[in-house]
């Protein structure tokens, strides 16, 4: 690939030209490695057979000398240990020929054969003389014996010293071609990985420096938009992914630049709302008449968005239909006056909007199938019906509608919702107004018949008994001035006051009529004040006497004492004349006065009971204390 074309390559191009230069330098180096290798295994495999020969070779000169010493002695000495020592030095010498003869190759199996002869002739010899008493040979038979042996014995380590010189020959020769072959082994290694890692970093220099020049003024550039600086353009210089990358960036750049005017135009547009809607709620928070507020809102939303209409609907006492209750201009007044109404179960989008409880938006009225067209407004395209939700629980519609098709965006659905919320707080303030309104009026006609009640002429029957020489001016004469003003107390008269002049030609003066109306706030005060006094002092003592009476009657033994406690307690509080009781029911309804009667009854006048006497059936005088003394 030129260089050219590797510069305008893409980096999936320039990564797996890359990757396959240094693929097919490592398989190279690899194969080369492997054949090396191969050669260094061979050499081990020869190498292996050699040093067991060699080990083998040295065991069986080690048992060799044992084998010359230990029979020294069994011949001088003699002795049942030396003999065992021979045979176990002969079976040591046997066993490791055999092992030697495992691993050798053609250049020393004739030594081996000779030296396997050498061997087995010298066991077959001990072997023999073992089996003979040496006590019985003669010194010339023991000597030749020994000599024989002996000479045998020099024969096999004559052997042995040459077959050990060539196989330690042949496994320095090969250690030798061996440390040759791993050194050319490492030089090939290391120059071919010289080579790989000097195209890895040349390759990897070309393919960095054409990715991170453009990705380094990328990141300026990334850097310059996070400052602020939406303006900047990154050059495009390669056709590679950096490339559209570059161009994506550029193409994201001028997609910032155009969401930033239009959140900057859209917040405008909020704050102007919010601005609006803060205005609209200043102005409704003092209005407490349902009829006013919701006039006031369809008014002020019209006014402050400029829509064609608006109006509310609101629920009917069956919940079944939605009224017009305010609408703007000569169609929302007309709608209001002829109560117009849609059924909750319409398929109408104010209906679905107070069933669904969410907003519904109509971009195009004309291309809505069931968009019910009002004939009062003939110019709506685009209508909006937002519910009046407090609580989870609707209220009612605000209904806007447009001249426009697709007026209402997002920022408009969002304030028509905040206006509506608003509206019903002020629905739920106004209700709420209205029952506390009609609760005081409630409160405040109780109160007054109750003071009509307790200032009626019975109880100001004291008041003129103990003033009997206060009276009111019943007539008075053509030529004397009277004033006479009401005593009310909480809208309620309880009096007249009168002022009779004594210069006929009196006139009040404000400043009198003011003294005049202070003082008699004072004396109505003061006089509600004792009213009220002697309300509860006569209160207090009912409870003080009812409270004397039940305590004497709950120490009374029996039902004839309590009826005689009783009847003079009552008889005495009330000073009535004459009390009588009398317990028990009669078993028929015309029962005469003979069986009533039995009942058990006490009687007792004003007289008796001041004196202690009372009388019971029988009309028998007795003492308070039932005795009869």
């Amino acid at each position: 690939m030129p260089l050219r074309q590797f510069f305008l390559a893409t980096i999936r191009r320039k990564m797996f030209f890359s990757f396959s230069i240094v693929v097919i330098l490592v398989v190279v180096l690899a194969a080369a490695t492997s054949f090396q290798l191969g050669l260094v295994r061979n050499l081990s495999r020869q190498i292996t057979p050699a040093s067991l020969r060699l080990a083998a070779l040295q065991e069986y000169a080690l048992a060799l000398s044992d084998f010359e010493g230990n029979f020294d002695r069994l011949f001088v000495i003699g002795g049942h240990q030396f003999e065992e020592a021979v045979q176990k030095n002969l079976e040591t010498m046997n066993d490791a020929l055999v092992r030697a003869r495992e691993n050798v190759d053609s250049s020393t199996e004739a030594d081996f054969n000779e030296l396997t002869s050498v061997t087995r002739k010298l066991t077959n010899e001990v072997s023999n003389l073992l089996n003979l008493d040496l006590t019985q040979l003669s010194s010339r038979e023991a000597n030749e014996t020994a000599i024989s042996i002996f000479d045998k014995v020099d024969t096999a380590r004559q052997l042995e010293k040459e077959l050990a010189q060539v196989t330690s020959t042949e496994l320095q020769n090969s250690a030798l071609d061996q440390d040759a072959l791993v050194s050319s082994v490492i030089v090939q290694t290391i120059s071919i990985g010289g080579v790989v890692i000097l195209i890895v970093v040349v390759a990897s220099m070309l393919v960095t420096g054409s990715i991170a020049t453009p990705l380094s003024r990328l990141n300026q550039a990334a850097q310059q938009v996070e400052q602020g600086n939406l303006n900047v353009e990154v050059p495009v210089t390669t056709r590679d992914e950096v490339g559209q990358l570059a161009q994506t960036f550029n193409s994201m750049a001028g997609q910032l630049r155009n969401i930033l005017e239009t959140l900057e135009q859209q917040v405008k547009e909020r704050t102007r709302g919010l601005a609006i809607l803060n205005t609209i709620n200043d102005q409704l928070a003092g209005i407490l008449d349902i009829d006013q507020l919701l006039d006031a809102v369809v008014n002020q939303v019209r006014d402050n968005f400029s829509y064609y209409h608006v109006h509310v609907y609101t629920f009917d006492q069956a919940k079944e239909k939605l009224v017009v209750v305010a609408g703007t201009g000569w169609a929302g007044a007309t709608m209001k006056a002829n109560r117009h109404s849609i059924d909750t179960n319409a398929k109408s989008l104010v209906a679905r909007a107070v069933r669904n409880a969410t907003v519904v938006s109509i971009a195009n009225v004309h291309q809505e199938n069931d968009w019910l067209p009002n004939p009062l407004l003939p110019d709506t395209k685009s209508e909006i019906a937002v519910p009046i939700i407090l609580e989870g629980q609707a209220m009612g519609v605000l209904d806007v509608q447009e001249d426009k098709i697709d007026a209402f965006d997002g920022v408009s659905i969002d304030l028509l919702k905040s206006v509506a919320d608003q509206v019903a707080v002020g629905l739920r303030n106004a209700q709420q107004f209205e029952q506390v309104q009609s609760a005081l009026a409630e409160l405040q006609t109780i109160q007054k018949h109750y003071l009509e009640q307790s200032w009626d002429k019975s109880s100001l029957s004291r008041f003129t008994s103990a003033h009997a020489d206060v009276r009111l001016a019943d007539e008075t004469t053509e030529s004397t001035p009277v004033l006479t003003l009401p005593v009310e107390f909480r809208q309620v008269t309880i009096g007249s006051l009168e002022l009779e002049a004594s210069n006929p030609q009196r006139v009040w003066s404000d400043d009198e009529m003011a003294l005049i109306n202070a003082v008699l706030d004072q004396v109505v005060q003061a006089a509600e004040n004792l009213r009220l006094f002697e309300e509860t002092r006569e209160r207090a003592g009912r409870e003080r006497l009812i409270g004397q009476i039940s305590d004497k009657l709950r120490r009374v033994p029996d039902i004839e004492t309590l009826m005689k406690v009783g009847v003079e307690e009552l008889s005495r509080a009330l000073r009535s004349k004459r009390t009588f009781i009398q317990l028990g029911m009669s078993s028929k309804p015309n029962d005469n006065a003979t069986e009533l009667a039995s009942h058990p009854a006490v009687d007792v006048s004003h007289s008796q009971a001041r004196n202690g006497m009372i009388t019971t059936n029988g009309h028998q005088s007795v003492a308070k204390n039932g005795s009869g003394e």
